[in-house]
This record gives C-alpha cells, sequence and structure tokens, in this order.
C-alpha cells in the first residue's frame, strides 16, 4: 500500500471514532434529558399547585375574623346636612388598649399604679389629607414619663456606686460583678443616663402647631367682632339668607371666597346651631396659610363706615396682631447657626410685591406708603402702644 492510501485509511479511521463518540455522547444527552424530565414529573407529583380559593370561602374566612365592634359614622352626621354627611365606619379605643396589654405585658403600668393606663389623643393636624380622607390620631401613653424619671434616678445611683468602687482596691472583674449586683438590686438594668438626655439639648420647637393654634385664636377673635357687630337674632340661623348685609354674613362669604373651605362650613354650622358658645374648630397648615394670606380681607369685609370707634379699635388691632404673626410664622429658627431664616413656606400674599398693594394685603395708592387703615391715627396708637406697652 502507498503512503498516500494509507494516510487516508488512518484519517478514515479517525473520522470513524470521532463519529461514533459523537453519537454517544448524544446518546447520554438524550437519556439525561429524560432523566431530568422524569424527575420534574416525579416533583409534580409529589407538590402539586395550590388551586385556586373559592371567593365565597375567602369571604366566609374574612367574616369569622373577630374585629371587634364595628361602629357606622352616621351614628356623628344625625344633624348634618346631606353634602356634610361622612361615609365611613370606626372602632372604640378601648378594647385595642385591652389587647395591646395582653400582647405585650412589660406595658402594662409603665412603672406607675398595676393595670391604670394613661392614654392621650392627639389631633393635632388631622386629618392629614383633605377633609373626606382617613384620619390618622397620635396615641400616647403619658406614663412613660415616670419610667424615664425612674432610670435617670437610678442612672445617678449606678453613677454614685461607681465613684465608691473606684476607690477600693479590688480586681476590674470584682468591680464589675458588684456594680451589676447593685444595678439587679434596684430592679433596673439601666446603667448609665439614657441615650435621649443628649438629644432633648438639640430639640427645638417646631411652630406649625404654635402657628396653628395663634391663628385659631385670632380667627376666633374676629368672628366673635363681626357677631357682635351684626346684632342677630338667636332664631338666624343662616345669615347668609336671612340678613346677606351683615357683617357675619360678609364674614362668611369671604371665607368661601378665600377658598377656606372646611372652615367656612364649620362657621356655616356654628350659625345653623344658633351660634352659642365659642366656635369648635382646631387649624390645620393649609387654615393658616389661606388664613396669613387673606385675615385683612376678612377684617375689610367685616368693617362698616358707620363702626364706632371701639370697633374700629379693634379692627386696627386685629390688623396689628395679624401683621406680626404673619411674620413670625414666616420665620424659622435653625437648631445648627442659632438664627432664624426665612420659610419655605408661603405665609405672606405674593401681590405685595405690586405698588399699589400694602404691606397687609389691600389696595393703597401707588404713591403711599401704607393703606389707609394704617396710616389712621387709631392705627398708629395701636403701634405705639404695642412699643412702649401703655
Amino acid at each position: 500500500m502507498e503512503l498516500k492510501d494509507m494516510s487516508w485509511c488512518i484519517v478514515r479511521q479517525k473520522r470513524s471514532g470521532l463519529q461514533k463518540q459523537r453519537r454517544k455522547t448524544h446518546e447520554s444527552s438524550v437519556w439525561k434529558d429524560c432523566e431530568f424530565h422524569l424527575c420534574q414529573v416525579s416533583a409534580c407529583r409529589r407538590y402539586c399547585p395550590p388551586k385556586i380559593l373559592p371567593y365565597e370561602k375567602l369571604i366566609t374566612f374574612v367574616k369569622s375574623i373577630d374585629v371587634g365592634n364595628v361602629n357606622d359614622f352616621k351614628d356623628f352626621c344625625y344633624d348634618l346636612d346631606a353634602d356634610e354627611v361622612v361615609k365611613g365606619s370606626y372602632r372604640e379605643l378601648q378594647p385595642f388598649l385591652f389587647q395591646l396589654l395582653i400582647c405585650i405585658p412589660s406595658l402594662c403600668h409603665f412603672g406607675s399604679e398595676p393595670y391604670h393606663l394613661r392614654v392621650a389623643l392627639f389631633a393635632d393636624g388631622a386629618p392629614f389629607g383633605k377633609d373626606d380622607e382617613a384620619t390618622s390620631w397620635l396615641v400616647l401613653f403619658l406614663n412613660l414619663g415616670q419610667q424615664f424619671a425612674k432610670r435617670l434616678q437610678v442612672a445617678t445611683k449606678v453613677e454614685a456606686k461607681k465613684k465608691e468602687l473606684g476607690q477600693t482596691r479590688l480586681a476590674e472583674s470584682t468591680k464589675r460583678t458588684k456594680l451589676l449586683d447593685y444595678i439587679r438590686s434596684l430592679n433596673s438594668r439601666q446603667e448609665t443616663t439614657p441615650l435621649l438626655g443628649l438629644l432633648v439639648d438639640k430639640i427645638f420647637a417646631v411652630p406649625q402647631h404654635d402657628s396653628n393654634n395663634a391663628c385659631q385664636q385670632l380667627h376666633e377673635l374676629m368672628l366673635v367682632h363681626a357677631n357682635d357687630k351684626s346684632k342677630l337674632a338667636p332664631s338666624c340661623t343662616n345669615p347668609v339668607r336671612d340678613a346677606p348685609g351683615c357683617a357675619l354674613a360678609s364674614h362668611l362669604t369671604t371665607l368661601k371666597e378665600i377658598g377656606a373651605r372646611r372652615l367656612y362650613k364649620r362657621v356655616k354650622k356654628w350659625c345653623s346651631q344658633g351660634r352659642k358658645g365659642s366656635l369648635s374648630y382646631r387649624f390645620t397648615g393649609k387654615e393658616t396659610k389661606t388664613f396669613c394670606n387673606n385675615f385683612r380681607s376678612i377684617l375689610k369685609a367685616s368693617s362698616r363706615e358707620n363702626d364706632s370707634p371701639q370697633q374700629q379699635l379693634q379692627v386696627c388691632m386685629f390688623t396689628f396682631i395679624g401683621l406680626h404673626l404673619r411674620d413670625a410664622i414666616s420665620r424659622q429658627y435653625d437648631p445648627a447657626s442659632f438664627h432664624y431664616h426665612r420659610s419655605t413656606d408661603v405665609y405672606v400674599t405674593k401681590k405685595i410685591e405690586q405698588p399699589n398693594v400694602c404691606y397687609c394685603g389691600l389696595d393703597k395708592e401707588c404713591s403711599a406708603e401704607k393703606c389707609s387703615l394704617r396710616s389712621s391715627e387709631i392705627y398708629k396708637s395701636v403701634e405705639r402702644s404695642a412699643e412702649t406697652g401703655l
């Protein structure tokens, strides 16, 4: 056989062996795939997918859960107009407190008399959204303050014990053991002063609630001023309809015009109930901004040309207080720099930048510095009285 033929035979044998190897490898791969699919089928037989839960069974289970007494909001809407009725449900707080005592026994008394809870509810700023949205209330356990004071007393005693042990020649491990035994004898685990003490030094007053309360009180004074000036009969429950020219009707109409919708509804309800007592309404940040921008418009609407000198003095006083209150709210305290800076919230109306608008927000002559009211002698006397205290 020639060398040429011999080389061809070797190549053919190599190719034949390679084909056998490829076929063998392919058969092995196919068998492994079959084993994988068989494992999948076996796994599916052992772990079947969950069945679809019928809606009827789900609702039956949900209704079987004890959620306590759920009351309808209609209980509070019996004397409201149809457009003021609130739809919804509520639950009483007392059952939740009992559940809390069961779930967390360590919170039973907070260091006070056992099984006596002091609970405070805070409604400032609620609701957090619109008046037709869900309301969130803050629940605070007042007993916690006594517990914190007790921890401070224990920390003071422990510090004195450390100084006493520091004067001995005992080993450090022995000192530590005696100190822990002493803390245990005080029925406490408080070794050092609580970290809250360091944080208290960095606490600064947030003027939001103070601003809301101050504007709320000023509005109540202005409302009483308008009501007294109107001299309406107790039977008058709708001043806008029955006495459209009176000061109280103008006060109500202006509240609606400036966009204080919730405040307008509350004052309207107060009028429909005979205007008995003071107005019970808590200002939120939205009402505070609206009031600061438009309090002079409310005063102007309730003012009359035939107002007595005493009534004119009251209007000037309200204007002076409102201006200084608005300016105070517009500044915030920076604890890092110990300086006041301009607030990002807009409490001062932008229209005061116009040449024909006074700083209080009312129109004036372009050549004049102030409006007619702030230029009057009565208003100047109020300023002098505030400066001198006389």
